[in-house]
């Protein structure tokens, strides 16, 4: 999959690969599993969707890599606004 968090007001039609930094629309990008659009590395994920694959932000900084900046886990722990974790 592939998640944007865009500036633009006209749907974005990105190519295939890694997005640089600085691409027009684009404030910030994640792709992860499958996905062919990403920030210098994807993020991998295994498993079908049987297995309740989640992303976890490594740390505070945002280094433009997806494959460094995000793990997977499968012990998903919800959050609401507060902050306070949920039961699932």
């Amino acid at each position: 999959g592939t998640l944007v968090l865009s500036d633009a007001t006209a749907p974005l039609a990105l190519a295939a690969g890694p997005v640089t930094t600085g691409t027009d629309g684009v404030v910030d990008l994640l792709g992860y599993g499958a996905s062919n659009t990403f920030e210098s590395t994807v993020r991998t994920v295994t498993g079908d969707n049987s297995v309740p694959n989640g992303l976890v932000r490594q740390g505070t900084t945002d280094t433009d890599v997806n494959g460094a900046d995000f793990s997977v886990t499968t012990t998903l722990t919800p959050r609401n606004a507060a902050g306070e974790t949920t039961a699932p």
